[in-house]
């Protein structure tokens, strides 16, 4: 079963918190913070390896972030 990742809220508590793009882009690993608004804005996915760290930096429960 593939599960639909809630990029709105991801969006919409990235917001709330203050961060930016390159905020997240530095806590997830990427290159650049266009890495990270391309997987928020689904033009990328993202990876099941950086789901725990923007679990953890969004403060959301990992399976809150599924739809």
């Amino acid at each position: 079963m593939k599960r639909k990742i809630n990029l709105a809220l991801i969006r919409e508590k990235r917001l709330k918190l203050g961060y930016s793009n390159e905020d997240m882009a530095n806590s997830l690993g990427l290159a650049s913070p266009d890495k990270y608004f391309r997987r928020e804005h689904g033009t990328y996915k993202f990876q099941a390896t950086e789901l725990p760290a923007l679990s953890k930096k969004l403060g959301i429960p990992l399976e809150k972030i599924f739809v």
